[in-house]
């Protein structure tokens, strides 16, 4: 049997054409479909009666139902949610016909049956709820978990929006990523074809240019907010595109101190990941405000993590494996970076002992330094250590920090967008350096906000 699966088509008619179009070369036999039919896109009927008409096997996902609550929940959205947020919700729930509303509210939230003797699952998010991202990057110890809770040979999910497939405790996991709405920083729809045969498993995603142009333009005739047509011109999600904004006016600013714009044109000529890293930079800075009762230091050492922030995924340009120390050799070799030997030394050693090893005198680096200097960097690493960890633990939805201590523990308070079942256990283990600097077990609580 040979399926195309796809998932996550929020309301973006040329993308799902597209995508149904690129299938059909394939000669599949059907269309599953992991959920979110609707959702900031200007076409939720034509969706949903495309696919019904097309007979694809569908389950609801999560934005799927929330739409439908939107009448109940509407004061509290309007209260909590942002206005564009609670502006796609609005909109969905008052152009969806009758019809489709109840299409919606009657298909199964999950989907378990047997093809060629391989047990499969479809399901939205995760077999333990509908709003849990898998990503290629889940910890296995979570994977095991899930696929033991499944009990099948195959599970099938979307919601994360992000194509992969894995192997875990003998399930295979598969995400067929995004027809309507990428956020993976590629526009082009995404989606995945399945052949099923006895004993025999494959896959294959594919990636199809669509008519982004009509989409962006059908957007604005509907009057809904632009930024959802940025969300498809550039393969982003909105909290994403929102913080670019915000990264764009902020860089505006930040450039008009000479030694930041010296460390921006740097990252910048490395090709960094403006996103993520000044997603980190944010919590860094967040987090030494939140603990500056404890380490008490003052405006230049928070200059000095801004700056390593910034640079510390630099190495990664070239490959990923032992970048911290790629990166550690680039801070200390440009000469267009105006620090001085002193500054130099500490910005480099923080931006190198944000993963893996601790600070050492058993590295030169670390050993040129005086011993003021090698507590700030045991302290800004610290700080820079976690910032990483709970920023690729929860997305980069960490919004806010705040702090209290005694004389044995500390305990951070964060509020997130998205909380993530395994986003803890993550944390402790990057909190680890700090526990060993403050002197204190460390606590990670973690709401959403």
């Amino acid at each position: 049997m040979r399926v195309a699966l796809i998932s996550d088509v929020h309301a973006n008619l040329p993308a799902l054409q597209a995508v149904l179009a690129h299938a059909a070369q394939y000669d599949v036999d059907a269309i599953w479909n992991a959920g979110d039919f609707v959702g900031y896109g200007p076409f939720p009927n034509e969706v949903i009666e495309l696919l019904r008409r097309k007979g694809a096997l569908s389950i609801a996902g999560n934005y799927d139902l929330k739409v439908l609550q939107f009448k109940s929940k509407q004061d509290v959205w309007q209260r909590e949610k942002r206005p564009e947020k609670y502006q796609a919700f609005r909109w969905a729930y008052e152009n969806l016909r009758r019809e489709n509303r109840h299409y919606l509210f009657f298909l199964p939230r999950e989907v378990r049956w047997k093809v060629a003797d391989w047990r499969l699952l479809i399901t939205h998010g995760s077999p333990a709820s509908n709003s849990e991202y898998l990503t290629a990057y889940t910890p296995k110890k979570r994977m095991c978990e899930l696929a033991k809770m499944a009990d099948v040979d195959i599970v099938l999910c979307g919601h994360s929006h992000r194509p992969f497939v894995r192997r875990v405790g003998g399930v295979w996991f598969v995400n067929p990523g995004s027809v309507g709405r990428p956020d993976d920083g590629n526009p082009q729809a995404s989606y995945a074809v399945l052949e099923l045969t006895p004993g025999r498993f494959e896959v294959n995603h594919y990636r199809i240019d669509y008519d982004v142009p009509a989409i962006v333009d059908a957007i604005k005739e509907h009057n809904l907010p632009d930024l959802f047509a940025r969300m498809l011109v550039e393969g982003y999600d909105l909290d994403t595109i929102i913080q670019k904004q915000s990264l764009e006016s902020a860089l505006t600013d930040l450039k008009t101190d000479p030694v930041m714009f010296a460390v921006l044109s740097v990252a910048e000529g490395y090709k960094y990941d403006a996103v993520y890293t000044h997603q980190v930079t944010q919590l860094s800075l967040k987090l030494f405000d939140a603990l500056y009762p404890l380490h008490q230091l003052k405006t230049q050492p928070r200059k000095w993590l801004r700056y390593a922030a910034v640079l510390h995924a630099i190495g990664r340009v070239k490959n990923h494996k032992g970048h911290h120390k790629r990166t550690l050799d680039m801070i200390l070799s440009n000469l267009a970076l105006p620090f001085n030997q002193r500054e130099r030394l500490i910005v480099a050693s923080v931006a190198r002992y944000q993963c893996k090893a601790f600070p050492s005198e058993k590295h030169a680096h670390f050993a040129a330094l005086d011993p003021e200097a090698q507590t700030l960097v045991r302290w800004l690493s610290s700080i820079l250590r976690l910032a990483g960890g709970l920023n690729y633990a929860y997305r980069g939805s960490i919004q806010d920090v705040t702090c209290e201590f005694d004389k044995r523990q500390i305990i951070l308070h964060c509020s997130a967008r998205e909380i993530v079942a395994t986003g803890l256990s993550v944390a402790a283990k990057k909190a680890h350096l700090l526990e060993i600097v403050s002197g204190r077990q460390v606590q990670v609580q973690i709401s959403q906000g």
